[in-house]
This record gives C-alpha cells, structure tokens and sequence, in this order.
C-alpha cells in the first residue's frame, strides 16, 4: 500500500505519454497484430506449408512498417518538444 501524500514523490506523475512509452505501445501492437495475422493464416492454410517468398515478403512488411511509425513518432516528439518551449 501507498500513502496517498506521499504517493505522488514515490511513484511520480503522469501526465502524458513519455517517447519510450509510445515506442513500447507500438512495439506490443505490433506484436499482438502479428500474432493474429500469424494465426489467421493458419487457420485459412490449415496444415499446408507457406511458400518462403511468402515468410519474407511478410517480414520485409513488418519491419518496414515499425521502423517507419517509430521514426515517425520521433520526429513528432521532437517537433512538438520544440513547441512547446
């Protein structure tokens, strides 16, 4: 348990979200948004194997995409820290 006075010293304030949490949000949406396609297409596929170009292209596809929305999400942090002030 946790003194509500002295809550805010120990466990600090949050106000909004800082960028290593919006990067982590991400990073656990890309996960969960993979695993679904994952299951999907074992589902519709049943038992039968995926060609490798197949494995690839969708690899190439989801580390495109995080890269880009991370970098995105960067650039926005710090465009908008430099408004701020």
């Amino acid at each position: 348990m946790v003194n509500q006075q002295v809550s805010g010293s120990l466990l600090g304030t949050v106000e909004a979200l800082t960028l290593v949490d919006m990067i982590h949000i991400r990073a656990m949406i890309d996960i969960l948004a993979t695993a679904l396609v994952i299951v999907y297409s074992h589902l519709q596929d049943g038992a039968k194997e995926l060609l490798p170009i197949h494995h690839h292209r969708s690899f190439s596809i989801t580390w495109i995409s995080y890269v880009v929305v991370n970098m995105i999400i960067i650039v926005t942090e710090k465009l908008w820290s430099k408004l701020q002030f």
